[in-house]
């Protein structure tokens, strides 16, 4: 849904915190790795990447003024330049409840399947 696609800004700043480290385990510290995260491969098939853009901005958000879901910013989703993610106005967690999402993978479903039936 809301994917980081590069270390995000969160994991640099909680990384060394005791209770992230014991809440999130190896994920979390994972999460840290920019030689992790940029090991990760690029899907060869078509995805498509929802952001959320419901998070606090401004000069007391950690994200200053880029648009975010209040875990992730936007770019941080962002997983190649050709591959630009649906954005949903949204906080990180109800990204998966928006009415947004349900009715783009319902379309993308339903085109899909006129798609196959018609080869």
């Amino acid at each position: 849904m809301a994917p980081p696609n590069r270390v995000p800004r969160a994991a640099r700043f909680f990384g060394r915190n005791p209770l992230y480290r014991l809440l999130t385990r190896d994920a979390g510290q994972l999460l840290s790795d920019d030689a992790f995260m940029a090991a990760l491969p690029i899907p060869a098939e078509p995805v498509r990447v929802y952001a959320g853009t419901a998070g606090h901005t401004g000069r007391r958000s950690p994200f200053e003024d880029e648009v975010n879901d209040g875990i992730l910013s936007v770019s941080e989703t962002v997983l190649s330049p050709t591959n630009v993610p649906v954005l949903v106005p949204a906080l990180h967690t109800f990204i998966m409840n928006s009415e947004i999402v349900a009715n783009d993978i319902v379309s993308t479903v339903e085109s899909l399947s006129r798609a196959a039936a018609g080869s």
